[in-house]
């Protein structure tokens, strides 16, 4: 959500994304690798070198308008450098967006002397690190002068900055809008890197912020591409015999071969900077199996222990309405009477135990919906019977899993 972009990925210090500000890199700026994210390119400049980025014209922020700055930046030395200065032709200020080493500042001056006319700034001394990359935000709400601060999504402070500025006509005067570089004095490079600036002519909501500063990827799969990233850095995957399910208009993805895999990969730079993170995803687990699959049944959880595999699982079988169950006896290597469900049935994991004692997992599963096959013989009306079943296969997860058999 962003009406101008530089993401420094294309390889081009000058490019905007939308391709109506591509600027000049003045003194031999160039763009690094890696970005924030360990993924892109990221623009690195030296205030040593005076370097910086000139916009083809003004971005025309101003008092009158509500916006959006936001970059990731990770800073070098203690000067005052700027991150975006922008000055226009019909307005006789210039809005500057600086950072030192603990604050956050926007400078309005007066571009004809260079008076700073009012200035807003907070503190995140208690928020920032060390040589290492940041999140920043400035909101500006032209309808009540409040002005939001943020630091890796969090909001840190608020400011109002007063609207009655005159708005005199320079029509014979034009002044450059620079990143990196104060417009207004030429002064205040920024030393280090600049990433993922973006501007926005509205005030950007604060979930939106925490987004952007705290995702790195996401991966929808709802367009035809299952491999596109949908986060704020576009970070594309890589997959392998992966199939695309559709239901309620959204769509996942199906693993169904021995070799199937997703991949994401180049987050080294997370976990070398020590940098907190998680990783979250929706799943449902499917296990297709067969009976050949396991040794036996039995109702006698005494006898299913004494199997020398290492799973047991544990069912819960409701009969149906008449209280009849089939018998399948003749399948087990226990005599007794035993239920066989049919393809289809649905068994969800409500437990996963283990005995440490016998060294054997035991899996509680709850049959959903199931089918009796086999000649049914009237039992007693109790609503659950119980069921064994002994296997050599390890437990998937104790998290809710569908077992379908």
């Amino acid at each position: 959500m962003v009406d101008y972009l530089w993401s420094f990925d294309c390889g081009d210090t000058r490019e905007d994304l939308t391709g109506l500000y591509n600027a000049t890199a003045v003194n031999g700026a160039v763009t690094i690798s890696p970005d924030y994210s360990g993924q892109g390119k990221t623009l690195y400049l030296d205030r040593k070198q005076n370097q910086y980025i000139i916009l083809p014209r003004s971005l025309n922020l101003t008092l009158n308008t509500s916006f959006t700055v936001t970059s990731w930046l990770l800073i070098a030395g203690y000067m005052t450098k700027t991150i975006l200065s922008d000055c226009n032709s019909f307005n006789p200020i210039c809005i500057t967006f600086l950072i030192t080493e603990t604050t956050m500042n926007i400078d309005i001056s007066n571009w004809d002397n260079a008076t700073i006319i009012q200035t807003a700034f907070v503190s995140f001394q208690n928020y920032g690190c060390q040589a290492c990359w940041m999140h920043v935000a400035f909101s500006f709400n032209h309808q009540t002068g409040s002005t939001i601060f943020y630091f890796n999504g969090m909001q840190i402070g608020e400011k109002y900055l007063n609207m009655t500025v005159a708005t005199l006509s320079q029509p014979n005067k034009a002044k450059a809008t620079y990143i990196g570089l104060n417009a207004v004095t030429n002064a205040q490079p920024f030393y280090g890197l600049i990433d993922q600036l973006s501007v926005l002519y509205a005030v950007k909501n604060a979930s939106v912020i925490l987004y952007e500063a705290t995702t790195v990827c996401h991966y929808t799969f709802d367009s035809e591409d299952i491999n596109d990233g949908w986060g704020p850095n576009n970070i594309r995957a890589r997959s392998q015999h992966v199939y695309r399910l559709w239901s309620n208009n959204k769509s996942s993805l199906l693993f169904n071969d021995s070799d199937s895999y997703f991949q994401s990969s180049g987050f080294t730079l997370m976990d070398s900077s020590d940098y907190e993170y998680s990783i979250s995803f929706w799943l449902r687990l499917v296990k297709y199996i067969s009976w050949e699959a396991f040794s036996s049944t039995t109702k006698n959880k005494a006898m299913a222990l004494l199997y020398d595999g290492n799973t047991i699982f544990h069912i819960h079988v409701p009969t149906n309405p008449d209280g009849c169950i089939a018998d399948i006896s003749s399948l087990s290597q226990f005599p007794e009477e035993e239920v066989l469900l049919d393809a289809q049935t649905f068994l969800m994991v409500k437990k996963v135990e283990q005995d440490q004692i016998l060294n054997k997992y035991i899996i509680h599963l709850q049959v959903s919906d199931f089918k009796f096959r086999g000649q049914q013989h009237k039992q007693d009306n109790s609503s659950v019977r119980d069921t064994f079943i002994s296997s050599t296969d390890n437990p998937s997860d104790d998290g809710e899993i569908h077992e379908e058999i």
